[in-house]
């Protein structure tokens, strides 16, 4: 899941020969990407990419993807029959930046009624928020922070001394949670050499 990304980025990953080979991904042309956006790359084919709109003054979307689980995939015809039991449900953020706190309470609050459908589901992303700052409190209770859940100890910082980055997960195990990224890429073009983890 990726945030932030431009149809300028866009149509450079999709050039690349291990993306084309390899991943589904949600946007083909760029046209979530303007002025830049959330995009989804995936292994598993997807049952369906949906585009939601959240309150925002910034452009922010929400980005579902949903998966079969178990059993084999069926039509999309014949998907009632199935029990929602049998469906994951994966979201991608970039909830509103700077002071935005009752913005970004009104964005958790539908994206988790979004999901709240399946018993299966993730939230990821770039919540722009901490663990000690308000928004934490329109969390589910029903989702589990994958960093907290691995590393009770650390503070996994992602950008600026604070974890503002996300993953949460409802109905399923976490079994690893890391950090990547935490160093400049050789061919960065930010002068400063800073890159966020991710």
């Amino acid at each position: 899941a990726l945030q932030e990304v431009t149809a300028e980025f866009l149509h450079w990953m999709l050039q690349e020969e291990w993306v084309r080979s390899t991943y589904w991904v949600s946007d083909s042309s760029g046209t979530t990407c303007v002025p830049y956006g959330v995009v989804m790359l995936t292994k598993n084919a997807p049952l369906s990419f949906a585009l939601h709109h959240m309150p925002t003054s910034m452009g922010r979307r929400a980005l579902v993807a949903k998966f079969w689980i178990k059993g084999e995939a069926i039509p999309m015809g014949d998907a009632l029959a199935k029990s929602q039991h049998d469906v994951l449900q994966v979201c991608t953020v970039h909830l509103e930046s700077l002071d935005s706190t009752p913005t970004r309470h009104l964005q958790l609050q539908l994206v988790f009624s979004r999901l709240a459908a399946t018993s299966h589901a993730v939230l990821l992303g770039d919540c722009n928020f901490a663990p000690s700052d308000p928004e934490s409190e329109s969390l589910d209770p029903d989702y589990v922070d994958a960093w907290e859940a691995v590393h009770p100890q650390e503070q996994g910082h992602t950008c600026a001394g604070r974890r503002i980055d996300w993953v949460l997960l409802k109905g399923l195990q976490v079994v690893a949670a890391d950090l990547l990224g935490q160093q400049p890429h050789p061919h960065d073009r930010d002068p400063k050499g800073q890159l966020a983890p991710s």
